[in-house]
C-alpha cells in the first residue's frame, strides 16, 4: 500500500518522520496518517514524495509493483491515472473506515449493555436484601431510621 512504500522509502533513507515531513512540506502528523493509511496525499504531495525519494508516481501508487521493478518500466503515468488511483485508495479508506466504526459502535453497544444488566443486578440484590426478614436492616428498620432523624 502507499503508506508502507513511503514508510520504507524513508526508512531506507534513514529520515525521520519529521525530517521528511519538512522536506515535504506538511506536518509530520500528516505524514503519519499518510504511513498508517489513515490518509492520502494529493497528487502534488504524491509528484513530491516520487521527487523526493526520485521513484516514479507509478510505484507509489500501484500495489503489485515492487521496488524492484522501478527501473523496468520508467514511463510516467498521467494525472487521470493518479487521480484514478488516488480516487481508488480513498475509497478503499472509507471502507476501512466505516468498518473500523460500525465495531466501535457495536463494541461500545455491547458495554453499555452490561454494564446496565450489572446495575440492574446490583439494583435487584439491594431491593432483595432491603426486604429480607431477621437481617436487621429491613424496610422497617430503614422507616424507623428515617422518622428517628426527622
Amino acid at each position: 500500500m502507499l503508506g508502507s512504500k513511503i514508510k520504507e522509502l524513508r526508512k531506507e533513507r534513514h529520515l525521520s518522520q519529521d525530517r521528511l515531513a519538512q522536506m515535504l512540506n506538511v506536518s509530520r502528523p500528516t505524514l503519519s496518517r499518510w504511513e498508517r493509511n489513515e490518509a492520502v496525499p494529493d497528487s502534488d504531495q504524491l509528484t513530491r514524495i516520487a521527487n523526493t525519494f526520485q521513484v516514479n508516481v507509478r510505484y507509489l501508487i500501484d500495489d503489485e509493483m515492487s521496488y524492484e521493478d522501478i527501473g523496468k518500466n520508467d514511463s510516467d503515468i498521467g494525472n487521470e491515472e493518479i487521480v484514478e488511483q488516488l480516487v481508488r485508495i480513498n475509497d478503499n479508506f472509507a471502507e476501512e473506515l466505516a468498518r473500523r466504526r460500525d465495531t466501535i459502535k457495536r463494541i461500545t453497544l455491547i458495554i453499555l449493555i452490561i454494564v446496565f444488566a450489572v446495575s440492574m443486578m446490583f439494583a435487584i440484590l439491594i431491593v432483595t436484601n432491603m426486604h429480607s426478614p431477621g437481617d436487621g436492616f429491613g424496610k422497617d428498620t430503614i422507616i424507623y431510621y428515617v422518622s428517628e432523624t426527622r
